[in-house]
């Protein structure tokens, strides 16, 4: 009898681990054609093509699931130079094992490829049915500058996380960090997936078939010591966040030496790893909410090593609601063990502060 969602997990991998390819073709390239959209944040080349073949497999797989993605066409239809310069990388591009690729479908024509990128696009979230979340390359700006960055697919059933796959190609274990300080563009770099109820593993990136060498990673241990916390966040972030957020982690005992990580997916994958403990996501109270691409599929990798993410009031992220998080404010993922110590000395900080009162509430 087959295991629920282990085809999914199946396809979703190998079609991250294609996606991969092409990014890392298109960061080995001398002009990786950086576009920017409406809010000054960086599209690549890589956005494009990762997008256009995440979706041909998943598409191809489960043609009456939905998918949503980042990116739409729109650039690659008003520049033609630019439409033929992904399509030629993208119809290029295939796994090394012919098994492995004849499971996968690749866009046949430059205007089927614009339609499969503008399927993601266009496409709303819903709490009913099948959606798959992609985000092709998450951490951009960095992915440019040649520093850390991760390809994801994700499924959500009815609004609930089932399947998770997040390729980090620049992760070295070597040292048993990740982090921008951390960067291999040369090795293979890692897999991370997980199935609902049946614990993340990981196994290492290949160009063709799946790596045999998978393994379970450990459920997270209890912490008893608050002062051993590591705090992970971005610190070069463009959306302003809460200023005061080192008090947050005095009120637990713990020291504020953040570890630096851009792609929020990585931060997920850090937290399950153990390389890391606490990611907080604590955005000044007028930024807008986060996009459920930077955070479905990391969300349940983390649960599933034995961590807690809730919002600032502790209460659930609801993935359904939209291409964002509008039901919730900010995020707190933390050791279950920890989590709720961490959510209220963060209501005992935020409270004092008139403009969150309405956001978090008070004790």
């Amino acid at each position: 009898m087959a295991i629920p969602y282990e085809h999914e997990r199946f396809v979703a991998e190998l079609a991250v681990q294609r996606a991969i390819i092409v990014t890392k073709e298109i960061l080995n390239s001398i002009d990786k054609s950086i576009l920017f959209k409406h809010d000054r944040s960086p599209v690549s080349l890589a956005d494009f093509a990762g997008q256009a073949l995440l979706i041909a497999a998943i598409h191809h797989a489960f043609p009456a699931d939905h998918i949503v993605g980042e990116e739409t066409a729109d650039a690659l239809r008003n520049d033609a130079k630019l439409k033929d310069e992904v399509w030629g990388i993208v119809s290029a591009t295939h796994l090394e094992d012919e098994a492995s690729e004849t499971l996968l479908s690749s866009p046949s024509s430059p205007s089927g490829m614009l339609d499969l990128i503008d399927l993601g696009g266009s496409s709303h979230n819903s709490a009913t049915g099948r959606v798959w979340m992609i985000d092709p390359v998450n951490g951009t700006k960095r992915f440019i500058e040649g520093g850390q960055y991760s390809v994801v697919a994700a499924l959500l059933v009815d609004g609930e996380e089932k399947v998770a796959v997040i390729g980090c190609p620049h992760v070295t274990l070597e040292h048993n960090r990740i982090s921008e300080s951390d960067v291999c563009r040369h090795g293979a770099g890692y897999l991370v997936s997980a199935v609902k109820g049946r614990g993340t593993k990981m196994r290492p990136l290949s160009k063709g078939a799946l790596s045999p060498l998978e393994r379970a990673i450990e459920p997270r241990k209890d912490i008893t010591d608050l002062s051993t916390l590591v705090f992970t966040e971005n610190v070069e972030t463009t959306t302003p966040m809460f200023e005061d957020r080192i008090r947050i982690a005095e009120g637990l005992g713990a020291p504020w030496h953040t570890v630096h990580i851009f792609s929020t997916q990585l931060k997920y994958v850090a937290c399950a790893l153990g390389t890391c403990d606490v990611y907080m996501r604590a955005p000044r109270a007028t930024a807008k909410a986060a996009y459920v691409w930077d955070h479905a599929g990391g969300i349940m990798i983390f649960e599933e090593a034995g961590g807690k993410v809730t919002d600032l009031k502790g209460n659930k992220i609801v993935l359904s609601a939209g291409r964002r998080l509008s039901e919730n404010f900010g995020i707190i993922a933390a050791p279950a063990s920890v989590h709720s110590k961490v959510v209220e000395a963060a209501k005992e900080v935020l409270k004092e502060y008139p403009e969150y009162a309405s956001l978090v509430g008070t004790i």
